[in-house]
C-alpha cells in the first residue's frame, strides 16, 4: 500500500516475511495482510525508512517484531541502523543506504536467494554512488510522486509546495522516470511505481512519463503503480 495516506511494503520468500514501513490506517494494513495470509506474527522484522506519519503509523501493532530503523522511535524499541550496514534476516541480507529528505531517510536494497530488491521512497534526489549501487535490480519499488502543473495547482499551502520539489523533497514523475532510465539493466524484471500523490498526480501520468523515458528500450519489464488502499502484487520471481 503507497500513497499520502500510508506506506507499507511486504517482501515475501519462501522463509521469510519483512516488512518496509508500516503507514496507513491499522484495519487497512491488516486486512491486507489477511488478504495474503500473514499475520502480525508471521513478520520476520520490519524495517523503517523514517519516522513521517505516513511511514509508521501503525508502528505500536508491530512492536513486538524486530524493528529496524536509522534513527529511535518514541515508545518503541527498536535496533538502530546505519547507511551501508548489512542486517542478515534469515537468507535475506538487507542494506540501507542515504536518500535526500527532510528528515533523516533511507531505502533499502534487499538480496534474496533469487534476486536483488530496490525500495526508493521521499527523497528529493538520488547521488551518482548511489545510482552504482542501485543499479541492475530485479525489482524496484520506486517513488513518483508528483506532477509539477498539478502540484502548483493543488491546495497545498506554498511553503509544502516549493518543499516538495526541493532536494529534501520527493520526486516528480520526469525526475523519477530519469533515474530509473539509469538503473534499469539486464536483470531488470518489474518497476512499481509508489508515493503517487492523491491531488498532485495520476496514476496515468506517473506511468507516462515513464513510458517516455525508458519503455521502448525495456518493453519486457513490467511497469504498475502501488495503490493505496488496495494491495498491489509484484515482483514475482
Amino acid at each position: 500500500m503507497s500513497g499520502s495516506k500510508g506506506n507499507s511494503l511486504i517482501i515475501q520468500t519462501d522463509e521469510t516475511t519483512i516488512m518496509i514501513d508500516c503507514g496507513g490506517p491499522k484495519k487497512a494494513l491488516l486486512d491486507g495482510l489477511a488478504q495474503h495470509h500473514i499475520d502480525v506474527e508471521d513478520i520476520d522484522a520490519c524495517f523503517i525508512t523514517h519516522q513521517h506519519s505516513d511511514h509508521i503509523q501503525q508502528i505500536k501493532t508491530f512492536s513486538k517484531r524486530p524493528l529496524y530503523s536509522c534513527q529511535e522511535i518514541t515508545h518503541v524499541a527498536a535496533h538502530i541502523i546505519q547507511p551501508l550496514e548489512k542486517i542478515v534476516v534469515n537468507e535475506c541480507v538487507i542494506i540501507p543506504f542515504s536518500v535526500s529528505h527532510d528528515i533523516d531517510n533511507v531505502g533499502y536494497m534487499i538480496h534474496t536467494r533469487l534476486c536483488k530488491i530496490v525500495c526508493v521512497s521521499d527523497t528529493g534526489y538520488l547521488r551518482q554512488d548511489e545510482l552504482a549501487l542501485l543499479h541492475n535490480a530485479d525489482f524496484y519499488y520506486f517513488e513518483s510522486n508528483y506532477e509539477p502543473t498539478l502540484l502548483m495547482l493543488s491546495k497545498r499551502p506554498h511553503l509544502v509546495k516549493i518543499r516538495t520539489i526541493s532536494d529534501s523533497g520527493h520526486l516528480s514523475n520526469e525526475d523519477s522516470a530519469r533515474y530509473m532510465k539509469a538503473l534499469i539493466g539486464p536483470k531488470t524484471q518489474e518497476v512499481m511505481l509508489g508515493h503517487i500523490s492523491e491531488d498532485a498526480n495520476t496514476f496515468s501520468l506517473a506511468l507516462l512519463a515513464h513510458a517516455k523515458a525508458w519503455f521502448d528500450e525495456h518493453p519486457h519489464i513490467r511497469l504498475t503503480c502501488a495503490k493505496q488502499f488496495e494491495v498491489t502484487v509484484g515482483g514475482k520471481i
